[in-house]
C-alpha cells in the first residue's frame, strides 16, 4: 500500500482548516484513503479541488526528485572505471554527458559525490554512503526486470541453489531427480562453492538457497539459517594405507609423515579439521593442499597417500564402495549442523519451496 507526504502551506491551510491557527498542514495517509480526508476537514467541493491539486503537486514534485536509473548507473560506472573517461567509455556516452549527468544528480541531491582530480576520482564520505544505497538499488531492479521478463515470456522459473561438498555427493542429487520427476520442464541450476562465495550469489539474487553448513555470523546478514540435520568429519584414506594398520586407537603418531588434505583457510570445517587432528596425535600439519574440491581431493589421496579431512556426507559413497577407508579418529567435536540458508526478506518461488520441502524429506535423521 502507498503512502504519501502531504504538506498544505499556510494560504491554503488558513482558508481551509478548522483551525484558523494552523499555518501548515503535514498529513499522512494511505492513497485510497484521500478523498475520505478531503470530504471530513473541507466539506466545499472548491476547496477539495484547490487541495487535490496541492496533493497532485507535490507528489510530482516528490518524484521529480529521485535520481533516474540513468543517473544511478552513470555514477556507479564513474567510480567502477575510476574516471570520467573510462565510464564514458564503458557506457558508450561521450565525455561532457558523463560530466552533466553528474553534475545533475549531485545538483538534485544537493552534495558532493565525487572529488575530481588530475590522478582521478575520489569519492566523498557522502559519495561512499551513496554508492551502497545505489548499488542496492540498481541490482534490485536489474532483479526485478528479469523476473518481469520471465513472466511475459511465461518461461518455466528455473531454480538455482548453491551446494557446500556436505550436500554435492548424494543429498542434492536425490531431491533433484526427486524433483524432475514432478517438474521435469523446469531448468535446476546447481552451483557448488565455499560457504563465502555461495552467501554473496545468495545476497545478490543469483541462488534461491544454499544447502551446506551455515555461513559464519558476519556473512548472515540479510540471510536465514534452517538447520536439518548435523554431520561430522572424518579423516579418509585410500585402501591399503600404512595408517590402517599402524593405528590401533591410541595416539597416531605416525599421521605427521603424510600430506593433508584441508578444507579451505578460515572455514569452520578447517578450524574443527585442525582440533580434530591434534587431538589424534598431529602435531606439526605443516605438509597440506587445502581444496574445496572432492574430485581432485579423491584423485591426491590416490596419489599421495595423503589423508583427507572431509565431512562424511560427501565420502559416503566412497566408504560404501570400498575406494576409500575411515580412520578411527574421533570426529564427534566436529559436528555441526546442515541446513539451507536463504534470503530472509525474500520469499522462495513455489518451486523453490517445494525442492526445499523435498530435501527435508530425504534428509537424514540425525
Amino acid at each position: 500500500m502507498s503512502f504519501a507526504a502531504v504538506r498544505v502551506h499556510g494560504e491554503i491551510a488558513a482558508g481551509f482548516a478548522q483551525n484558523d491557527k494552523i499555518s501548515t498542514l503535514t498529513v499522512q495517509f494511505r492513497m485510497d484513503a484521500v478523498n475520505d480526508i478531503l470530504q471530513r476537514y473541507w466539506p466545499s467541493v472548491a476547496s477539495r479541488l484547490m487541495i487535490r491539486e496541492t496533493i497532485d503537486f507535490g507528489l510530482e514534485d516528490t518524484m521529480q526528485s529521485l535520481p533516474s536509473p540513468r543517473q544511478l548507473t552513470c555514477f556507479i560506472t564513474i567510480v567502477r572505471e575510476g574516471s570520467i573517461g573510462g565510464a564514458a567509455k564503458a557506457l558508450s556516452l561521450t565525455q561532457p554527458a558523463v560530466s552533466r549527468t553528474l553534475a545533475d544528480l549531485e545538483a538534485l541531491l544537493r552534495v558532493k559525490l565525487l572529488d575530481r582530480s588530475r590522478t582521478g576520482i575520489n569519492l566523498t564520505p557522502a559519495g561512499e554512503t551513496f554508492l551502497r544505497y545505489a548499488s542496492s538499488s540498481t541490482t534490485a531492479l536489474e532483479q526485478g526486470l528479469e523476473k518481469l521478463a520471465q513472466i511475459r515470456s511465461n518461461d518455466p522459473r528455473a531454480v538455482h541453489f548453491g551446494i557446500l561438498p556436505t550436500a554435492e555427493p548424494d543429498l542434492a542429487p536425490r531431491a533433484v531427480a526427486e524433483f524432475k520427476n514432478l517438474h521435469p520442464e523446469v531448468p535446476v541450476t546447481v552451483t557448488p562453492g565455499t560457504n563465502s562465495l555461495l552467501s554473496r550469489l545468495l545476497r545478490n539474487g543469483e541462488l534461491d538457497f544454499v544447502i551446506g553448513r551455515q555461513p559464519a555470523t558476519d556473512e548472515m546478514t540479510s540471510l536465514q539459517f534452517e538447520p536439518i540435520f548435523t554431520e561430522e568429519q572424518i579423516a579418509v584414506v585410500c585402501p591399503g594405507h600404512p595408517l590402517i594398520e599402524s593405528y590401533k586407537g591410541g595416539a597416531l603418531a605416525e599421521i605427521d609423515a603424510f600430506p593433508f588434505i584441508f578444507p579451505p583457510t578460515g572455514t569452520a570445517v578447517r578450524r574443527s579439521a585442525e582440533r580434530m587432528l591434534i587431538a589424534a596425535g598431529a602435531s606439526r600439519m605443516s605438509n597440506f593442499v587445502e581444496t574445496s574440491s572432492d574430485q581432485f581431493a579423491m584423485a591426491f589421496a590416490n596419489l599421495t597417500s595423503a589423508v583427507w579431512i572431509a565431512p562424511r556426507g560427501s565420502v559416503l559413497t566412497h566408504l560404501e564402495q570400498g575406494t576409500l577407508v575411515a580412520l578411527p579418529i574421533d570426529g564427534s567435536a566436529t559436528r555441526g549442523m546442515i541446513g539451507i540458508t536463504r534470503q530472509s526478506d525474500v520469499p522462495l518461488s513455489p518451486l523453490a519451496t517445494e525442492l526445499c520441502r523435498i530435501i527435508r524429506k530425504i534428509a537424514p535423521d540425525t
